[in-house]
């Protein structure tokens, strides 16, 4: 669901919610420079909906250190603005990642070829582990991010085969179906509200 900036900033002030990052026992790491325990840096996909922005507001309200990004996808980007004004009310660093050449590539024309074909694609379960998830992964690594996190309605458990994605509690917004194609070492480092 998309909000808009004031329903989201309204919920962001006035509205109790508890973030379920807790339930992830999310360690502390200690920072040899200063040789202190911190809370992990948590890097968050911005989208410019309300799910994105009450995850970065939330992780930041348990003093995670916080950044946002926005992945632009498309020419015209109804959240990008969004993500900027959000970003800036919750005071975290934030930048945008143009991938508009890579998902016209990745996503948009295999969609198409399928379509011609009278097939019938699922371009997000191209886009998440090929876009989405695949390039938060290189950020975390490249930018020294512990985790990163999506607004997306899933699970994921830690077992002894590996991580398990799960269905989200909410069966009416579950999108587990959108992220099969993840694969563990990206499911490890991911955080689902």
């Amino acid at each position: 669901t998309n909000l808009d900036y004031f329903t989201t900033r309204k919920l962001m002030t006035n509205q109790p919610i508890k973030f379920i990052a807790n339930k992830h026992k999310i360690p502390l790491r200690l920072v040899k420079k200063k040789n202190t325990i911190c809370k992990p840096k948590i890097l968050v996909a911005m989208s410019g909906g309300v799910d994105s922005s009450i995850t970065a507001f939330l992780l930041l309200k348990q003093r995670y250190a916080v950044e946002g990004v926005h992945f632009r996808l498309v020419q015209k980007d109804a959240g990008l603005e969004k993500s900027r004004v959000i970003a800036k009310f919750l005071k975290i660093p934030y930048q945008v990642i143009d991938l508009r050449k890579e998902f016209k590539q990745k996503v948009i024309k295999p969609f198409l070829d399928q379509y011609r074909l009278n097939l019938t694609p699922n371009p997000c379960v191209i886009c998440n582990p090929e876009i989405k998830f695949g390039i938060l992964y290189q950020l975390s690594a490249k930018d020294d991010f512990d985790y990163f996190a999506t607004g997306h309605y899933a699970r994921v458990k830690k077992g002894i085969a590996g991580i398990k994605l799960l269905k989200g509690l909410d069966d009416t917004k579950d999108q587990s179906y959108f992220l099969w194609g993840l694969s563990q070492k990206i499911l490890k480092k991911t955080i689902f509200p």
